[in-house]
């Protein structure tokens, strides 16, 4: 019987894998048998990684050159990182929010037929439902500062 769970011979882009659920992500991952696994962090994991690209997810231009140094095709992209409100309305919606659609947006073609996308999310969000108007409009500004500059406000 074939192990649904397997990540053999699957290739895997994590961002935020150097430490929380990330780095409990990357551990399992290679439990599983992932052969490649990329990570995209301000600091370099301790666990399994095949590749490991620094990189602040606070900086469109630092993902963007993330972007470009990740090989092959993809099978999962976990979009993990992410940072407290104490950091502060634009770092927090940067990693948190406009990171994960940045990373998506630049490698979404890259991703395999049948590939998948996952968000990690914290309770901030919880209350969505209520919010669908503002959260539409925000989705709406694709440029980075022009995102951040609305949540700002």
């Amino acid at each position: 019987m074939t192990n649904l769970f397997s990540y053999a011979g699957k290739r895997v882009v994590l961002t935020g894998g150097a430490t929380g659920i990330g780095a409990a992500l990357a551990d399992l991952l290679d439990e599983l048998g992932v052969e490649h696994l990329t990570i995209l962090d301000v600091k370099a994991p301790s666990g399994r990684c095949d590749t490991f690209i620094e990189t602040n997810l606070a900086d469109p231009a630092s993902i963007d050159a993330g972007i470009a140094q990740i090989e092959g095709p993809i099978d999962v992209l976990f979009s993990n990182a992410g940072v407290a409100a104490n950091a502060g309305v634009r770092t927090c919606m940067a990693v948190n929010v406009a990171a994960s659609r940045r990373l998506t947006d630049g490698l979404f073609d890259r991703i395999t037929k049948g590939g998948t996308i996952v968000y990690t999310a914290s309770m901030a969000g919880n209350g969505w439902p209520a919010q669908v108007a503002e959260i539409t409009e925000l989705l709406e500004i694709a440029d980075w500062d022009a995102f951040l500059d609305w949540c700002e406000a």
